[in-house]
């Protein structure tokens, strides 16, 4: 059997001309070297002979739909098929081809078919796989390519797909055992390495992944995935300005590699380089899978001249934190005498209304008053050309309802012993959940070690871990905050809020209250670097992990700072 790619070669097993068969196996050894157009050369030569030759008009299609796409490729495939029926390897290719021009209902019949006829061709399993993967059923599409491995355990296109597939149903250990078989089939091909790497970050192996892009960069030094993966390892290694390296050298291999650029931003902006960080940050919008989109594109964008009078949007994008974060800016736009109005999360919308400058609130989904330009909330500080030094830090920006601030005073009464306020997740579905959401029970040696009053701030899902704590450490609060005006009607109300990196940290630093953030070893980018401080919120103090993983550390340093 002779393979290029995932399809099949098979040379005629027919008697031939000697010399028509010697033209053939030249046609063949040249399609498996990848020079398409002259096995199809070829192969029409032989077909001249031979029109009715199954397979010739099989193999002349693999390679003019490998070459150009042609579009004549399925028709020879089919005619190959008709001249003989019981043609698997015919069956498995066209459901190949079929299945890259999105045909999968087509692509998956005709692999079947192979199967049925060849119930061991373990590239009409692979090819299946990728069918049935294209059609969603991702589950099936690892068994397909399961079987056939233990049809050909050294078939490197299926212990690939098998392991990039494993990763994505989240079987990352089963993956790493596949993508090592697959290298130790193919140890020269760089995909190998690169894939491993992937999944081994996912598992938080860093320094593992590292090694292997290297692995795969000195058998492909051009290879801008690689650089760019390796790149990510460095930045949660904590070896800032290496990563920043391999980011750029990943953009010069593709200066429109957007998910270069978007984790180039990322990591200047995390080193203070706020000068070039900014630029780098508007290709967020290019990015695949960026949680926002741009809206309102039907109005001109503002470039930042004075507004004399027109009306500006300005508009929430990512998540409630960069809301509170970057609102911030609202009352240095409003000197432009102009109107601004604001479109953000319901949960934020009252609370925002409070917000100095500020002429209307509209959440979003509501109809929207007649605006005349518009502006996505976070280019802004690239629009007033922020650096570290001149950060609007003036606080506090944000005010709650003063009748919601009584209630929450008739709940925390003031004096006596500290009321502490304690958030200890974010929201589940953000990217970095598992690295800066803490568990409730790792912040137990807290409570022991000050007199205070803890009070729950927590939210969600996660507010369900006080039913495993012991009755009376921390008061819930979770059933009165409905929303952002009275969580921070309840901070006001506090001594101190502790917290992991989520909105409320912003929230309380917006409202100039005493705030610990609870930082992992490679935080948030707005949380710069070796830093216990913030230049975005003057009452802000932040704890961060010693080492990857180590919340022990972080709390054992809160722990003492109560005490003292």
């Amino acid at each position: 059997m002779i393979r290029s790619g995932d399809t099949a070669i098979i040379p005629s097993k027919r008697k031939q001309s000697v010399a028509l068969q010697k033209t053939f196996e030249q046609g063949v050894k040249r399609h498996r070297a990848g020079r398409y157009a002259e096995a199809e050369e070829l192969y029409r030569r032989v077909l001249e002979a031979r029109p009715d030759n199954p397979d010739v008009l099989h193999m002349l299609g693999v390679a003019i739909h490998q070459a150009r796409q042609d579009p004549a490729a399925p028709e020879l495939i089919q005619r190959a098929i008709a001249l003989r029926p019981n043609f698997p390897q015919a069956y498995s290719s066209l459901g190949n081809l079929l299945r890259q021009r999105g045909d999968r209902r087509g692509a998956i019949a005709a692999c079947r078919q192979a199967i049925a006829l060849h119930p061991f061709f373990a590239e009409a399993y692979n090819n299946l796989g990728s069918a049935l993967k294209d059609d969603g059923r991702v589950a099936d599409a690892a068994k397909s390519y399961a079987r056939a491995v233990e049809l050909d355990g050294a078939y490197t296109p299926a212990l690939y797909n098998l392991a990039v597939t494993l990763h994505e149903l989240g079987e990352y250990e089963q993956a790493v055992g596949v993508h090592e078989r697959a290298i130790a089939a193919d140890p020269r091909a760089p995909a190998g390495y690169v894939n491993l790497g992937v999944t081994l970050y996912a598992l938080g192996q860093f320094a593992r992944a590292e090694e292997l892009y290297r692995r795969a960069l000195a058998l492909n030094p051009g290879d801008g995935r690689a650089l760019h993966n390796r790149a990510l390892c460095l930045q949660e290694l904590d070896r800032l300005d290496e990563a920043l390296e391999a980011f750029r050298a990943a953009i010069d291999v593709d200066p429109g590699f957007s998910d270069g650029h978007w984790n180039y931003a990322l990591a200047l902006l995390s080193g203070g380089r706020f000068d070039d960080g900014w630029a780098e940050y508007e290709w967020r919008w290019k990015v695949k899978g960026f949680p926002s989109r741009l809206r309102h594109t039907d109005t001109p964008r503002w470039d930042g001249s004075a507004l004399d009078g027109r009306t500006l949007l300005l508009y929430e994008e990512q998540g409630l934190g960069d809301t509170i974060h970057f609102v911030r800016y609202v009352s240095m736009v409003s000197r432009g005498a102009g109107a601004v109005m604001v479109e953000a999360a319901p949960a934020l919308a009252r609370l925002l209304r409070s917000l100095p400058g500020v002429h209307a609130v509209v959440a979003t989904g509501d109809a929207l008053p007649p605006f005349d330009v518009q502006l996505p909330m976070l280019s802004l500080p690239k629009l007033f050309a922020t650096t570290l030094e001149t950060v609007p830090a003036e606080v506090p920006y944000l005010h709650p309802d003063a009748g919601a601030v009584r209630r929450w005073q008739d709940r925390i009464p003031r004096g006596g012993d500290k009321a502490i306020g304690l958030v200890w997740a974010g929201s589940a579905t953000h990217r970095r959940d598992a690295t800066r959401s803490i568990a409730l029970s790792s912040l137990a040696p807290l409570f022991s070690r000050s007199t205070a009053h803890w009070f729950s701030l927590q939210v969600g899902e996660r507010a369900k871990d006080l039913e495993a704590l012991a009755p009376g450490l921390l008061t819930d609060l979770s059933g009165s905050l409905a929303d952002f005006t009275e969580t921070a009607a309840a901070i006001v109300t506090l001594d101190l809020v502790i917290t992991v990196d989520t909105a409320v940290a912003h929230l309380a630093g917006a409202l100039g209250r005493p705030v610990w953030v609870l930082l992992p070893f490679v935080s948030d980018w707005r949380w710069l670097r070796e830093r216990e401080d913030s230049p975005w919120y003057p009452t802000m103090r932040l704890f961060r992990q010693p080492r990857a993983g180590d919340w022990a550390g972080v709390v054992e340093r809160v722990g003492a700072a109560l005490s003292s």
